[in-house]
């Protein structure tokens, strides 16, 4: 299985790491990656020593563009995306999520200032030329999508959110 830079992998010997690097041919196989462990040493791998690990852990809270959950369970892996078995903190129903869609919030809380701003992630802002905006931590960065659109990796960080759009303007509850 090819991974990418960034992934989440789990090795049989050296445990849970990230995709720095790869793949590449090397003498311990054609498909090898540049693997950083845990405590940040970074190895050699060879892919058939490799497992896709999940985005989330049970009990992470997360959450889509409009509402909080908890993961029960998961990650399962289907044949195109990663699931996970999810609580509403609304509601208290339990769903299936496909990870894509999915944000990990940010343990530290929903709050982060930036350049003297607060910013609360659970809230809506609007730019300056009235684009309604919802930001995310993805990955320790946060990240932000206009109207509706699923925050992922690849959405835009909050600083260049506000360099290029701002001022933003909290939308009222």
């Amino acid at each position: 299985m090819p991974f990418a830079i960034n992934d989440r992998v789990t090795h049989s010997s050296f445990g849970p790491g990230e995709i720095l690097f790869g793949p590449f041919d090397h003498a311990i196989g054609s498909e090898t990656y540049l693997m950083k462990k845990e405590g940040g040493k970074a190895v050699l791998a060879a892919a058939s020593f490799l497992e896709p690990a999940g985005k989330f852990k049970v009990g992470d809270a997360v959450s889509d563009v409009h509402t909080k959950y908890t993961v029960k369970g998961g990650p399962f892996f289907g044949p195109v995306y990663e699931w996970y078995a999810i609580t509403s903190a609304a509601d208290g129903i339990d769903y299936q999520s496909n990870a894509r869609g999915l944000t990990l919030v940010s343990p530290a809380g929903e709050l982060h200032t930036v350049d003297g701003v607060t910013y609360d992630l659970t809230a809506e802002y609007r730019d300056r030329d009235g684009d309604t905006w919802r930001f995310a931590e993805v990955n320790g960065v946060i990240r932000g999508e206009m109207y509706g659109v699923v925050v992922t990796e690849r959405s835009t960080g909050l600083s260049s959110v506000i360099r290029e759009y701002g001022p933003l303007t909290r939308i009222a509850d």
